[in-house]
């Protein structure tokens, strides 16, 4: 028996996988949704999610503020960002970052709608990254 796990923006479906558990960043701490979950609506804060599928292959995933749903086979997650963090690469990211720093100057980076919607978001993974590693430490 799966859970499934469904992440959704206001404007698209981000994630929609079936999962063994995941673990949500609640508003009073940490905690873990398996199937056959208790009813549940809360708010999670801005962290990591952890999701385990079936084969205990396990996920990290970013999500920014949102609101949880929680059904006994069913995890609806309403977020504006998301993304996964399991194949990150801080060097890779900061690489991006150069190349269209070197390509476009800052005046046409803002001019450019769609280059400074890349260029912010890059930016915010790499802090996001950053905060990351140092809660690590």
């Amino acid at each position: 028996m799966f859970l499934t796990l469904n992440i959704v923006s206001l404007k698209k479906n981000l994630y929609y996988k079936n999962i063994k558990y995941v673990v949500l960043t609640g508003e009073k701490g940490n905690f873990s949704v398996y199937v056959q979950h208790a009813h549940l609506i809360t708010f999670i804060k801005p962290g990591i999610i952890n999701v385990v599928q079936s084969s205990n292959f396990s996920e990290k995933l970013y999500t920014s503020k949102g609101i949880v749903e929680v059904q006994p086979r069913l995890v609806n997650l309403i977020s504006d960002y998301f993304f996964n963090i399991t194949h990150l690469d801080k060097k890779k990211l900061l690489k991006k970052k150069k190349i269209i720093e070197n390509k476009y100057n800052k005046i046409n980076i803002e001019r450019n709608l769609n280059i400074f919607r890349k260029y912010k978001d890059i930016l915010k993974k790499i802090k996001i990254l950053e905060k990351i590693k140092k809660n690590k430490n």
